[in-house]
């Protein structure tokens, strides 16, 4: 639960700083929290050598990579 809401926080924050535009990341309006959230753990196992980085950096590298602005 603890990481839902981390996830969901975050990126709340990233929507709403801007981050996401200047990142050129367009977030899914649909079931957006599960999204993310499936979307990370699919990074996370992925890149699994890259377990120490700060978990903020993760899901940048997450939603850069799966979720940009067509």
């Amino acid at each position: 639960m603890e990481c839902e809401q981390y996830v969901y926080g975050f990126t709340h924050l990233y929507l709403h700083s801007g981050m996401a535009k200047a990142d050129n990341v367009c977030l899914p309006e649909q079931n957006q929290a599960d999204e993310i959230r499936w979307a990370f753990m699919r990074w996370a196992h992925k890149n699994f050598g890259k377990r120490d980085m700060p978990a903020v950096q993760g899901l940048i590298a997450t939603l850069k990579d799966k979720f940009p602005c067509k």
